[in-house]
């Protein structure tokens, strides 16, 4: 049973004022009720009593073969069927330890797919004959249209067809060509193991596979796909890059590899200059152009339109300081497209900023309720419970809301998070800040999924879930956990809904749902019921066309967007100190129970994906995770105790994992999670304030006394510091500069070589104006000249 809290309050009846008169003769058994209430526990949904019945439907019409009922059985199954009108077909579940073989598929769309490659000739000719005319019709479309997203359709969902194998086939070598030989030999593996695709395309299938595995992974995974081929086909003579490639009985591996090594497929590796969404990189460890900087500011623009506000911040971020038992690290993060920086206010507004002067080309102020006309409990606004010189729903928003604080974007929209559609922020403004003492004080379990335009300047396009209009229907009610991601021509975002946290895929255009897969139950005290949890916020990241997809509840769920398929989950242990913030008052309502936003805790809101690993810090956990993303087994794990000051992962750097504490950087070694080099204490006693840049080996750390510290990563030493004009905070690289969003502004400054190259170029064309004396004085003082 799932639970759910109605955003309208109910008038109470006499038999519930009757209930909070026994609430203070029975006090005790209510506290018990409160924590069992309030204790979180996730776990893992058991498929739908439909699809079990279909599943055990299907494999007794093949028992009986009756090809036409199995196929149609699977199909729905699948989600395939036209006239489908049940929403849990083409979902995925895990079977139960007791309903699948050790060595056989772990989900049911794993068995479904199974049982269809499996069937013999005869069924599998019923099966072309229902579904290979509308596959066919698909592929002429992707054809036609050159949609990549069409192929992958193809791919996953009708990868059984002969149109969907053809897909696969053609997607694999789009991708060789476009530099991503790792998910392409995910989609040839698939491929070779289909009995019908190794004979449709021959020996060539098992060398491009094995050409491709040599490109991009350990020889010793190579030599193992290689003699799974060799068995499919044992004797090998082809024309290949006009050579020769083959193999018989007395050929050795070495030399087969060998061979192919020679052929050029490459992996094209990109270093982000206009981040779309926090970590750069679908793997959410991008690696940048960044730098030391010019140490001169460059732009500032103010995150606050209050004054009064950045003051008591001010103040409140030298108290913490002095405590030093805070995090320290603010809630934004920019993002950039078409020239432009997108950021986050503290006042709930989006500005787009002229990325080379710092201008505000225009603002987008639907995107959240200003401070002044919050919708909060009245009481509870203007409250100092934290014991701090800033307000409570202030420190929250600086230092507390992961979750609505991000936003996204795919070049032509950016994506936000708000607590009130624009309707209700527009509504706010026009009635005033008593607006909030008219509307229901009970906490929201919904939030709004927002797409802006930026070629119209922040004009909406579409609002997906709240409780009134939504683009997707099936979305009204779901709490987002954090910002999409773009990926291939979809959305991807993690919501939970009814207790039950999804990955959804949206259309960009649209908002319109594209899919969804249920990851798991929330028992218990759900996210949109916890405060705190929700205010985490959550994303999840790609490793080739493995979706990861951190859920707060307990799990690490793995999910393969081309075989549309679960592949793993990894239980992890939640930090019992972190507990739930929400429970029943005696009148029916939720009381906030928020606990400090400034705690002391991890702070990814994602996971970082490197050459098959996944580093996991969840913020509820108790540990630091190395887990393979083969089949999620655990590599490694670093644990950290209750207060513990590790902030989170910077990023992964050869073999190399970052992870930064309050007051000290540590480097492990990848597969093994053992240290690299001794911990680095930050200089001079000062505290990391922002998240991290890298640019190859070397990491630029924020730190409390306004200086740039950069690591080199290689040896484990501080190599420079420098000093900035202004406070530092979460740091990222745009075009040729640092950007840095602290609690009180962003700031730019220049990195300095890309500064010597466009100085270098302006000397040629017009030397000795004031311009280039003035950047040449600058560039003497960063270089220490002067």
């Amino acid at each position: 049973m799932h639970l759910s809290l109605n955003a309208t309050a109910t008038t109470p009846s006499r038999g519930f004022f009757l209930a909070a008169a026994v609430f203070f003769s029975a006090q005790p058994c209510w506290s018990q009720f409160q924590n069992r209430f309030s204790m979180p526990e996730g776990v893992m949904l058991a498929a739908p009593r439909e699809v079990e019945t279909l599943l055990s439907d299907a494999q007794e019409a093949i028992d009986q073969k009756q090809w036409a009922e199995a196929s149609i059985a699977l199909g729905q199954i699948l989600g395939i069927e036209d006239n489908d009108s049940n929403d849990n077909f083409g979902e995925d579940y895990f079977l139960s330890s007791q309903s699948r073989l050790k060595s056989g598929p772990k989900s049911v769309l794993g068995q479904a797919k199974k049982m269809l490659q499996e069937l013999p000739d005869e069924a599998k000719q019923a099966v072309e004959l229902r579904y290979g005319v509308k596959a066919k019709q698909l592929l002429q479309k992707a054809l036609e249209t050159d949609n990549r997203g069409l192929l992958y359709e193809l791919s996953s969902r009708f990868g059984f067809t002969d149109a969907g194998r053809d897909a696969s086939l053609l997607l694999a070598e789009q991708l060789l060509s476009t530099g991503n030989p790792t998910e392409a030999v995910t989609t040839l593996e698939r491929l070779l193991d289909d009995p019908v695709a190794r004979v449709r395309f021959g020996e060539s299938l098992g060398v491009l596979a094995v050409a491709t595995k040599v490109t991009c992974s350990p020889v010793a995974d190579s030599k193992k796909l290689l003699v799974q081929v060799r068995e499919y086909f044992p004797n090998v003579s082809i024309q290949w890059n006009d050579s020769k490639v083959g193999w018989n009985d007395k050929t050795t591996n070495e030399s087969i590899i060998e061979s192919l090594s020679k052929e050029n497929f490459k992996t094209i590796s990109r270093r982000i200059s206009q981040p779309q969404f926090e970590g750069g990189s679908l793997n959410r460890n991008a690696d940048t152009f960044g730098g030391i900087p010019i140490p001169i500011l460059r732009w500032s623009v103010d995150l606050h339109e209050s004054a009064q506000h950045k003051e008591n911040l001010e103040r409140t971020l030298r108290k913490q300081l002095s405590e030093r038992r805070s995090h320290l690290i603010p809630t934004r993060h920019p993002v950039s497209a078409d020239g432009l920086v997108f950021v986050p206010t503290y006042d709930q507004r989006i500005l787009a900023i002229d990325a080379k002067t710092g201008k505000i080309r225009w603002p987008i102020v639907f995107s959240g309720t200003p401070l002044g006309f919050a919708l909060d409990r009245g009481s509870n606004r203007d409250s100092y419970s934290l014991g701090l010189p800033s307000p409570d729903y202030l420190v929250r928003r600086v230092w507390g809301d992961f979750c609505t604080s991000q936003i996204s974007t795919d070049g032509k929209r950016v994506f936000s998070l708000s607590v009130s559609s624009a309707v209700e922020v527009g509504e706010s403004f026009a009635v005033g800040p008593n607006v909030r003492l008219n509307r229901n004080p009970m906490i929201r379990t919904y939030n709004v999924l927002q797409a802006w335009s930026i070629p119209e300047q922040g004009k909406l396009l579409w609002e997906c879930g709240g409780v009134n209009q939504s683009s997707a229907q099936e979305l009204k009610g779901a709490l987002f956990l954090g910002a999409p991601i773009p990926v291939r021509s979809e959305l991807l975002v993690l919501a939970e809904l009814n207790g039950e946290v999804y990955l959804v895929s949206i259309s960009p255009a649209t908002g319109e749902l594209n899919w969804k897969q249920p990851l798991v139950a929330n028992q218990g005290t759900t996210i949109a019921l916890d405060p705190q949890r929700r205010a985490f916020g959550l994303s999840p990241c790609v490793d080739s066309s493995l979706v990861i997809c951190p859920t707060l509840s307990g799990f690490l769920v793995a999910y393969d967007l081309n075989r549309r398929e679960l592949a793993w989950s990894r239980a992890y242990p939640m930090n019992s100190a972190l507990m739930p913030g929400a429970a029943f008052n005696i009148v029916g309502g939720m009381d906030l129970r928020e606990t400090d936003p400034m705690l002391s805790r991890p702070l990814d809101t994602t996971v970082l994906v490197h050459e098959g690993v996944s580093v996991f810090a969840p913020s509820n956990g108790t540990a630091v995770y190395g887990i393979s993303n083969t089949d999620g087994s655990e590599l490694w794990q670093i644990g950290h105790e209750d207060g513990s000051s590790f902030r989170y992962v910077a990023g992964i750097w050869n073999q190399l994992v970052v992870l930064v504490y309050a007051q000290k950087i540590q480097g492990i070694d990848l597969r093994t999670g053992q240290p690299a080099w001794p911990e680095i204490e930050m200089p001079s006693g000062s505290h990391v304030v922002g998240k991290c840049v890298r640019s190859e080996s070397k990491l630029l750390v924020p730190s409390s006394n306004q200086s740039l510290v950069e690591l080199d990563l290689l040896q484990g030493t501080v190599t420079s510091e420098t000093k900035c004009e202004k406070p530092l905070g979460n740091l990222s690289v745009i075009g040729g500069q640092i950007l840095s969003t602290s609690p009180f502004e962003l700031t730019s400054y220049s990195i300095r070589d890309s500064f010597q190259l466009e100085l270098i170029e302006e000397l040629k064309q017009s030397p000795g104006t004031a311009a280039v004396l003035q950047k040449q004085g600058e560039l003497a003082l960063a270089q220490g000249d002067i």
